[in-house]
């Protein structure tokens, strides 16, 4: 999915790769855990990546996000951190 590079950057789900080299090299291991975090959104049903799609891509507010998919601001709000834990959880295994 093309919002992964923006999606792996804005919660540093691999900071460990990033903290000691310059912000702009690419090495295998990024490559492998980008693999791994876009197999992970590949398991999400299609209605969880359109709203990290619509979060991170679009960059819209929780609130915009209830208004499009017909739902309260919380229930968008924690439905996005349930995601994001369970990917990162499941990154860790």
């Amino acid at each position: 999915m093309f919002f992964l590079l923006y999606f792996f950057r804005s919660f540093h789900l691999f900071s460990e790769f990033t903290e000691n080299k310059p912000s702009n090299a690419i090495t295998e291991a990024d490559i492998t855990e980008k693999s791994s975090l876009q197999s992970e959104i590949n398991k999400l049903s299609e209605s969880d990546q359109q709203l990290l799609y619509m979060k991170f891509w679009e960059d819209r507010t929780y609130r915009e996000i209830a208004a499009i998919i017909g739902s309260k601001k919380s229930t968008v709000h924690k439905r996005i951190s349930f995601l994001i834990d369970e990917i990162k959880k499941n990154l860790k295994d």
